[in-house]
């Protein structure tokens, strides 16, 4: 089921999904399978909130950016659902966690800027205490003006909050009496209470595929939560990625790379991208309207792939 990539490290795959459709009972039935089958991982994304006028994606140019997309196309569709749910991942994380034993769990991608990041280190760390260490924390600056607006947070200073805000839970997961003054958040000797399990602190995955985005993934990362990606395109961004922590001092520091992948993937391509790099290859099922779509998907991944790994 696993391997090892050009750089020695252990890599598999993993089963990332939107499980926001789904009540308690079949998100367990969901993770325990997934887990029984062998996968590594469940992630799934957020948004605090959502405007009323949903953004479109245009599915015959999906590179085309939000902003540029003409909403009488035939082909746009709106990003997310109409009354779709949308609840807190780590609640979520949690409840899977307690029926299952190795699934680990990641965000991709949480916004982090359009919160506090007390608070997100509070949830993070509590789940990763919880779970016994089974958390990737993927963080992103954020894409869509709208949420910011509505949180009554500044868009245009979103990544610098960010940097500043990674900085700011490292502190409050590492030191016994954290204290923290910069340009965004400040407080004096404090206790933050309790620790995550994983030591010294939670795996930052963060997303992105920007230039200032693979620079953060670079000052401030333990990973990158990259997209879709062919081998020769993960191998060109990681070899920048790799010299830019090397120029930072960063490079002898752990780091692991999670790449998405449609459910069409096959083992081979799962196998060239971990050549390329990737650690773990995140099948993302988009299209699986119900708990017996997905359940036949996993299955599917499992006997197709997985097992020919």
């Amino acid at each position: 089921m696993t391997t090892t990539n050009a750089l020695n490290s252990p890599v598999g795959l993993d089963f990332g999904v939107l499980l926001y459709e789904f009540g308690p009972q079949a998100l367990k039935r969901i993770a325990r399978r997934a887990e029984e089958l062998g996968f590594g991982l469940i992630a799934c994304g957020d948004h605090l909130i959502l405007p009323a006028n949903l953004p479109l994606r245009d599915t015959a140019k999906p590179d085309l950016p939000i902003h540029l997309i003409d909403p009488k196309s035939p082909t746009a569709r709106r990003i997310f659902r109409v009354g779709a749910p949308m609840p807190d991942p780590f609640q979520y994380f949690t409840y899977m966690a307690a029926h299952t034993t190795t699934l680990r769990f990641a965000t991709a991608i949480f916004v982090m800027p359009v919160r506090h990041p007390m608070v997100v280190a509070r949830s993070a760390a509590t789940f990763d205490f919880l779970s016994d260490g089974r958390l990737y924390l993927g963080l992103g600056a954020g894409w869509l003006p709208g949420e910011f607006e509505i949180a009554e947070q500044d868009f245009k200073t979103r990544g610098r909050r960010m940097d500043e805000g990674i900085r700011v839970m490292r502190e409050l997961w590492e030191k016994e009496e954290p204290e923290f003054h910069g340009e965004f958040f400040n407080f004096p000797p404090a206790r933050f209470e309790p620790k995550p399990a994983q030591k010294p602190s939670i795996p930052i995955l963060i997303g992105g595929e920007s230039e200032r985005a693979l620079k953060r993934v670079a000052a401030l990362g333990d990973g990158w939560s990259a997209r879709v990606h062919t081998p020769e395109s993960l191998r060109a961004d990681l070899q920048k990625i790799h010299a830019m922590r090397k120029a930072a001092g960063r490079d002898t520091l752990p780091f692991t790379v999670h790449c998405r992948m449609q459910p069409s993937v096959t083992a081979d391509q799962v196998r060239a991208l971990m050549d390329a790099g990737a650690h773990s290859v995140n099948v993302i099922f988009r299209e699986a309207a119900d708990e017996a779509g997905y359940m036949r998907e996993i299955e599917r991944i499992a006997k197709d792939v997985i097992q020919k790994l």
